[in-house]
């Protein structure tokens, strides 16, 4: 009985000491630990997109989940957008990274919340220069009510034939 005693919670404990890297701490939840991904699940528009940014599977893949949501996904940056670093260019690790932009700077350059990068690190504003294959994704443009973009149309005009008349008939014998 005492072997399976232990067994049973060792395999309780294991999980929690590579979790935690002892066995009197309780695990963390995944969303505690620093991860960019994290910066934009608490982001207060796009956390509403949960499920499509955890779809992407990992910081690279959130720009195409996202754009699979119907979200507009570019090379332009603007405030508010996910940035997205290609996986293993620019610094960024095999997985990418994401951040929130919170500003674009007269020079082209963006200042963007973020976190784990360098490795550890908390949530922090920092200044990047945009570079190719840096992907953004932007938050729709607000609804104004009575304010609509589409082009107005013409309404349908009727047409008269010069040689027709009023009736329809022709003005031939």
């Amino acid at each position: 009985m005492l072997h399976s005693f232990t067994r049973r919670r060792m395999g309780a404990i294991i999980p929690a000491v590579v979790a935690t890297g002892s066995i009197f701490a309780r695990p963390r939840p995944a969303y505690a630990a620093y991860n960019c991904v994290n910066t934009v699940l608490r982001d207060p528009f796009w956390s509403q997109y949960r499920r499509a940014i955890e779809s992407g599977s990992n910081a690279a893949g959130v720009p195409n989940a996202l754009g699979r949501a119907g979200f507009v996904v570019d090379g332009t940056p603007s405030a508010g957008a996910v940035m997205s670093w290609p996986a293993g260019q620019y610094g960024a690790s095999g997985v990418g990274h994401v951040g929130v932009v919170t500003g674009v700077n007269v020079n082209g350059s963006v200042n963007v919340l973020h976190e784990n990068w360098p490795y550890g690190s908390p949530p922090h504003v920092q200044t990047f220069a945009v570079r190719p294959g840096m992907q953004f994704v932007h938050r729709p443009a607000p609804v104004v009510a009575g304010v609509t973009d589409a082009i107005p149309v013409a309404p349908a005009v009727t047409e008269v034939s010069p040689v027709d008349g009023p009736d329809g008939a022709t003005g031939t014998a």
